[in-house]
């Protein structure tokens, strides 16, 4: 890697279905096909007690079988040196100073988060989000509808602004 990382995809739900199926394998597109670069990097969080080898070992299964673009074991391999796992119950704010002091030690400061969970937890991980102070030009990427009713959607859209 060269220095400070350029762009900095965190997905919120990275043991899910959708990080699985579809944002993992998007990723492995872009990087095989040089839209994203050494200097990117791609945090998955998720609950579960992964370490990363065992991360990248589940995702290759999924990127070898939903991947656009043909699977190649060696871009695959590069493309791991990018891919973090990163282990945090999301619905707790004390866990976001740890998540704050890994993009502080990995010099990461140009943020894309990715909401691949439940709706539900869209105000929690908002809230999370604005409690990171070194958070510059973050860009929230949701692709669900959100909310139940039209307050519920109102609220959770002040705080996808707040951020």
């Amino acid at each position: 890697m060269s220095g400070k990382i350029k762009t900095n995809f965190t997905i919120f739900g990275g043991t899910g279905d959708l990080t699985y199926r579809k944002l993992i394998p998007a990723l492995y597109n872009l990087y095989a096909t040089k839209k994203i670069t050494s200097d990117d990097r791609v945090v998955a969080i998720g609950r579960r007690e992964y370490q990363l080898e065992e991360y990248h070992e589940i995702i290759k299964d999924w990127v070898s079988k939903y991947s656009r673009i043909k699977f190649d074991e060696t871009t695959f391999h590069n493309f791991l040196k990018q891919v973090d796992y990163f282990k945090m119950d999301f619905t707790n704010l004390e866990e976001y100073k740890r998540l704050e002091a890994y993009y502080k030690q990995k010099e990461i400061e140009n943020h894309i988060f990715y909401y691949a969970v439940a709706p539900s937890f869209f105000s929690v991980i908002s809230d999370g989000i604005i409690s990171i102070s070194d958070c510059k030009n973050e860009k929230i990427i949701i692709e669900k509808p959100f909310g139940e009713t039209l307050e519920n959607a109102n609220e959770i859209s002040k705080k996808l602004e707040a951020c």
